[in-house]
C-alpha cells in the first residue's frame, strides 16, 4: 500500500467573452486557492493583451510565501512592480524589519509607501534600515 497522499490539483481559465484572450488562471487544491509546486502562484490575472498583471499566492486559500511577496501588482506597460505585499499563513509578515507592504510609483519604480507588520500586526519603528529591493 503506498502511504504517500497524491497532491491533485485543478487549474481555471476565466476567458474574455469577446476575445477569448485567458482574463485570470486560478488553481486549486481540495477545493481552495493554493499554487502547485514549485513556488509557483495560485491566481494570474491578465491585461486584454494577455500581459500579466497580477500575481496571488496561497496555501491552503490563504495568502502565503515565505520570504518574497504573496501578492504582486504589475504596471504592464514597463513591468514594475507597483505593489508587493508579504504573507505567510493569511498575516501581512516579514521579517527581519522589512517592509510588508510596498507600493511604488507606475512610472519610476520608486517607493511612495512601505509599511511594516509582524504576524498580522503593524509596528512603527524607529530607525529602520533601508529597504532592499525584491524584484
Amino acid at each position: 500500500m503506498n502511504d504517500e497522499i497524491e497532491e491533485s490539483f485543478e487549474v481555471k481559465f476565466v476567458r474574455n467573452a469577446t476575445s477569448g484572450l485567458v482574463q485570470a488562471e486560478h488553481w486549486l487544491k481540495n477545493g481552495k486557492s493554493e499554487g502547485p509546486p514549485g513556488d509557483r502562484p495560485a491566481s494570474i490575472h491578465y491585461d486584454e493583451q494577455g500581459n500579466i498583471e497580477s500575481l496571488y499566492w496561497r496555501k491552503e486559500g490563504k495568502f502565503h510565501r515565505v520570504g518574497k511577496p504573496a501578492l504582486i501588482e504589475i504596471n504592464t506597460t514597463n513591468n514594475i512592480h507597483v505593489e508587493e505585499n508579504y504573507f505567510e499563513h493569511g498575516k501581512c509578515h516579514r521579517g527581519n524589519r522589512q517592509p510588508a507592504i510596498i507600493e511604488r510609483n507606475p512610472t519610476s519604480g520608486a517607493i511612495i509607501t512601505a509599511r511594516y507588520f509582524e504576524y498580522g500586526t503593524e509596528k512603527h519603528w524607529q530607525n529602520i534600515p533601508p529597504i532592499e529591493p525584491s524584484m
